[in-house]
């Protein structure tokens, strides 16, 4: 089996540590699995690494400047530029040698003729979008299917991307190449997240968990209480870590859009946990994979131009610091989010590292 990662699955994790890779690591057979990530997917992540590095220092230059006017005295931003090009160097040093460790294998960029990439961009063929987006998606779809003409195995490709897809199957356009090319279309398996390769795994292996353990497990993570570990403290831990002063889209947390850089500032409470699957990671149930929804109360922290606080019309939008600056007031307002995450989780000690697949508000005052 050749498992292959998109960049949005590292982008996911920039430090190939979450409950993903660790699965991937625990399940795949180092003498017949294989684990790769395509060249253009490890250049993609390095430049959303350095895009993100840039976007905090020139925040945390608005801040100096701002506490500088506050304090009326200068205040030097400690990421200067040459911090920021260390931080990027540095981070593309520490990726070189996580695949290294991780025994990952690169795949190259593939041989496609520029006129046969031009006709598929000029006819919107996935994974070209509507808006005639999808250069790189098409070079990594191209060396999914090389691997598929170079071997016989099963070739999983771990993606979120929607253009590889039409509902929740391979997109006809991608299903069209594979019957050009005399691939059988079982051959190729597109997986979103971390469970649904340890039910692809699952089903070859045959492991079962003893049901003693996944009735505990179950029973504890509902009730919030594992042996001795607070395991919805735990969780909402996990998610301030993955989400905390992450930008957010406005809408996608069901704010209006003068709430402007809405981020998650805290985890209040975790609440009606459900266990969807469990799966163990090895023969003796040490590590598991576990796919789980939970409610997550959060406050998210924004600004809104000042002329639009008097306009708002949701009392759940609540002001915080109106003089925040000379045009914006400090905004707070607390949303209830239904969490879809998958979590490698070890009974003996209760630890937990999760990864958030997706989110979605359930409780709004908008």
């Amino acid at each position: 089996m050749r498992v292959v990662l998109d960049s949005n699955a590292i982008v996911r994790d920039y430090r190939l540590s979450g409950a993903m890779i660790q699965s991937l690591v625990a399940l795949l057979d180092p003498d017949e699995d294989r684990l790769c990530v395509p060249k253009v997917s490890l250049d993609e992540t390095k430049v959303h690494a350095a895009k993100a590095v840039q976007a905090f220092s020139a925040n945390v230059d608005r801040g100096s400047r701002e506490i500088s006017r506050i304090l009326g005295t200068k205040v030097d931003s400690p990421f200067d530029q040459s911090y920021v090009t260390q931080t990027i160097r540095s981070y593309n040093d520490f990726l070189n040698r996580r695949i290294s460790e991780l025994g990952i294998s690169i795949i190259d960029y593939p041989e496609l003729p520029h006129a046969e990439l031009a006709e598929r961009a000029f006819w919107r063929k996935a994974p070209f979008d509507a808006e005639g987006r999808g250069y790189q998606d098409t070079l990594i779809w191209q060396s999914v299917v090389d691997l598929a003409l170079e071997t016989n195995d099963l070739v999983v490709l771990v993606t979120n991307d929607k253009d590889f897809r039409l509902g929740d199957d391979l997109h006809p356009d991608l299903a069209a190449d594979l019957t050009r090319l005399g691939i059988p279309r079982e051959r190729i398996v597109l997986v979103k997240q971390a469970s649904e390769i340890a039910e692809q795994f699952a089903e070859l292996r045959k492991r079962d968990l003893d049901q003693l353990l996944r009735a505990e497990i179950i029973d504890g993570f509902k009730k919030g209480q594992f042996r001795r570990t607070d395991i919805h403290e735990a969780l909402g831990m996990a998610v301030q870590d993955k989400l905390q002063y992450r930008e957010l889209d406005p809408i996608s947390v069901d704010l209006p859009g003068e709430f402007e850089s809405p981020m998650i500032e805290s985890v209040q409470d975790i609440s009606d946990v459900e266990i969807t699957t469990i799966s163990a990671l090895d023969d003796e149930g040490i590590k598991l994979l576990i796919s789980l929804t939970f409610n997550a109360e959060c406050e998210i922290w924004g600004v809104m131009f000042k002329p639009d606080t008097y306009i708002r019309d949701d009392d759940d939008i609540r002001i915080l610091t109106f003089d925040y600056n000379r045009t914006h007031s400090e905004m707070t307002a607390t949303r209830s989010l239904l969490i879809y995450a998958d979590a490698v989780f070890a009974p003996e000690d209760a630890s937990i590292n999760l990864d958030i697949n997706d989110y979605e508000v359930i409780v709004s005052g908008y």
